[in-house]
């Protein structure tokens, strides 16, 4: 990618974002090391900001020009706050005279966990809360990377706030094609997290905890729960829509989208040696086994096996983040002696 000086009369901006990126430092954090540092620019429309524009190139390793924008921040944070209220309105009025449990509950299918582990909403929330408040922090509002993926954020809100209306209302094909619309946009969310920049510098800072804690953990937490969420809904609508199961009784169909599941949480624990989106799986499958004890033993019995494999899943990527150099996993010990994850900003 060539890199294109700014002039006097223009500067790197959001629609140069690929200019950017190609050289940025991975690190993002105000306190963190800098390895070198671009002299001063100088003033905009001078002769000397034309002459001497090729030494103001993005260089690798180098902080690039300021962007402290609080457009995007300002917009995650209203689109935050209206998923929450338009959840809780959902609940407290009774859309179309029922709750968002009542919906499934009063025909319940066998790939469904127990209520109380819907109080993980709660948790990803917060966990949002945290992103959109890292998002009006200086670091925040000069990350790059959470400049390109905000408009995915948003349009998981607006997924989220579509479903939760379509599902009071019965419309479940429409809230299955909106709840992959929400699956499809936190996975490129995910993916634009993690992707490593091609020209990251060895040896630079460690990304701070609390970085990722507030920026990666709550979109592994959602993304994992969503997958869940993806699979139940595709039972509900095959259920609603009258399909008798074919060969298989509903029961077993559950067990097949268990593994599928655990499918799922196998590939993000060995290929991004994520620990969270496998210990998400295991809480669901552990809600699953509660739900139909005594009921659909057998499903119980199969839930709570996989919910053991999910686990295994977490600690194998446990391992695998100490025992390889990872940028993947945001509880990498390895992560403290190498190269930091790959979030960049505008300094």
């Amino acid at each position: 990618m060539t890199a294109r000086p700014p002039t006097g009369d223009s500067a790197p901006d959001d629609e140069n974002l690929d200019y950017l990126d190609a050289g940025l430092s991975d690190d993002f954090d105000d306190d963190a090391a800098r390895t070198q540092a671009l002299p001063p620019p100088p003033e905009r429309g001078s002769r000397q900001s034309v002459d001497a524009a090729p030494s103001f190139a993005v260089i690798a390793g180098q902080p690039a020009p300021r962007d402290r924008s609080w457009t995007w921040p300002a917009i995650n944070a209203v689109g935050l706050a209206v998923v929450v209220l338009v959840n809780f309105l959902a609940n407290a009025l009774e859309f179309n005279g029922q709750s968002t449990g009542d919906v499934v509950n009063r025909d319940p299918v066998p790939f469904q966990p127990a209520g109380w582990v819907f109080s993980i909403w709660g948790v990803i929330y917060t966990l949002l809360l945290l992103f959109v408040i890292y998002g009006f922090l200086p670091g925040g509002r000069r990350n790059v990377r959470l400049r390109r993926i905000s408009p995915l954020f948003l349009l998981s809100n607006v997924a989220n706030v579509t479903w939760i209306v379509l599902w009071h209302y019965e419309q479940f094909f429409a809230s299955l094609v909106t709840i992959l619309v929400l699956l499809g946009s936190l996975l490129a969310i995910y993916i634009g997290l993690r992707i490593r920049n091609p020209l990251h510098r060895v040896g630079t800072a460690r990304l701070p905890w609390y970085i990722r804690l507030m920026v990666w953990v709550p979109f592994s937490v959602y993304l994992g729960w969503v997958c869940v969420a993806t699979l139940s809904n595709v039972m509900v609508w095959l259920e609603r829509s009258g399909w008798d199961g074919g060969p298989f009784s509903y029961n077993v169909w559950a067990m097949i989208f268990m593994a599928l599941g655990v499918v799922v949480a196998a590939a993000f624990a060995i290929t991004a040696r994520d620990i969270l989106i496998p210990l998400v799986f295991t809480v669901a499958y552990t809600g699953v086994a509660d739900q139909n004890w005594g009921e659909a033993t057998s499903v119980s019995i199969v839930a709570i096996v996989f919910a053991v494999v999910c686990a295994a899943l977490a600690a194998l990527a446990w391992i695998l983040a100490f025992d390889r150099d990872t940028d993947r996993n945001p509880f990498s010990r390895k992560a403290a002696a190498g190269t930091p994850p790959p979030m960049t900003h505008v300094e």
